[in-house]
Order: structure tokens, then sequence, then C-alpha cells
């Protein structure tokens, strides 16, 4: 791993004081590579870079403890996973679920394993591919960030998921838009819950998450 740029903040020990060594090292070792390989790759907006501890880690964090009280099972998929947020993220705070990285981008894929094998992230499987292709996945939980709007979203997993399988997805403060937007005909298949809001921290930006239900086979 290579040495980050003194300019990057790095609070997240300060912010969540429940991490342990190992997930403190880690975590700060993947937001070295991923600015790192940020310049070839384009994996974070670069304006975001100094304040990545803040917008990309802590926003996983929080988002992933408020999924994690849901019950949610062993396997997890990370789907449009791109950067690895926040699959990785979830395969370092909880080594005793298996997160599956699902990602169509071929030099994006190669990132997502790199890091997975130089932080010996043995709970971590990277799939390359087409979100629609996943057939005969029959996923049960699921989580995404950023992927698309919730519509798109949900047209675009209808056939991958399994009947009551969970779909979480991170959104910014255009949730409440995304959801209105939904046409009826989605909630034949789909239901969707508000789970919880958050401040990321250092700012006043808030965070939702939102809980998709899978209607139908």
């Amino acid at each position: 791993m290579t040495n980050e740029k003194e300019s990057i903040n790095w609070r997240i020990p300060q912010w969540f004081k429940g991490l342990n060594a190992e997930q403190q090292k880690h975590l700060k070792s993947y937001n070295t590579e991923l600015i790192r390989f940020n310049k070839q790759i384009n994996l974070i907006s670069g304006t975001t870079e100094i304040n990545s501890d803040s917008i990309h880690f802590a926003d996983c964090i929080m988002s992933i403890n408020l999924m994690l009280k849901e019950n949610v099972g062993q396997r997890v998929f990370d789907l449009g996973s791109g950067n690895g947020l926040p699959g990785i993220v979830l395969a370092i705070l909880d080594s005793r679920r298996t997160i599956v990285l699902v990602e169509k981008d071929t030099r994006k894929v190669e990132f997502l394993r790199y890091i997975g094998k130089s932080l010996n992230l043995d709970n971590l499987n990277v799939i390359q591919g087409q979100i629609e292709n996943l057939g005969g996945q029959n996923i049960e939980f699921a989580i995404s960030r950023a992927l698309a709007s919730v519509t798109k979203s949900l047209l675009m997993t209808r056939k991958i998921f399994k009947k009551d399988g969970l779909y979480f997805q991170m959104k910014s403060s255009g949730w409440v838009t995304e959801v209105s937007d939904i046409p009826p005909q989605i909630y034949s298949h789909w239901s969707s819950e508000f789970v919880g809001t958050y401040t990321l921290p250092g700012t006043n930006i808030e965070r939702v998450l939102l809980k998709c239900k899978k209607l139908t086979d």
C-alpha cells in the first residue's frame, strides 16, 4: 500500500470509536488506494478526495449500520459496485458475511479484486457483468449506492431477486422525488420503505437509506 497525501483528511477513528484496529487499518488503506487509483480510473469525484472520509466512508458506515438492523442474511450483493463502496466497507466491517460485488467495467473489476487481495478479504467475491444478466442468483439481500434512480434500479433488478428479497438503496436528498416518481405498476412487484436518515459527520449533508422488498417471484 502507498502512503496517503498529508492533505487528505482521515477522521474515521474519531467518529466511529467502536472500530477495532484491523478495521481501522483496512479502511484507511482502502481510502489510500481509492485515491491513488482515482487518477487512472475515475473512481470518485476529485473534489471529494480531501474529505472522502466523510463523503464516502462515513456515508457507507452509517448506512451499513442502519441496514444491519434489518435482519440481513449472510450473503449480500453490492450491485453496480464501481469503486467498491459500500460493499468493500461492509466486507471490512463484518467478516462473517459473504459480500458479492457486481460490476461491468473491466478496470473497476480489476481494482476491486486488487483491493480484496491486498486487504486479505476472504469474504469478498467479485462478479464482472451486467446486473440484468445475473440470472440464477436468486438474490435475497443487496445494497447499492449511486447506481440509478429508484425506479430504474427496481426495473433493472426485478428478475434477479427472490420473493421477499430486500434491496437497500443509499440516497441523497433527492430521494423524495425519486420515490414519488415510481410508476404505480412497479408496486405490483416491489414495496418501498424509508429505513432511516443520518447526517454526514463534519457536514450538514443528509443521507437516507431506503428498503425495497420484492413482492413476487
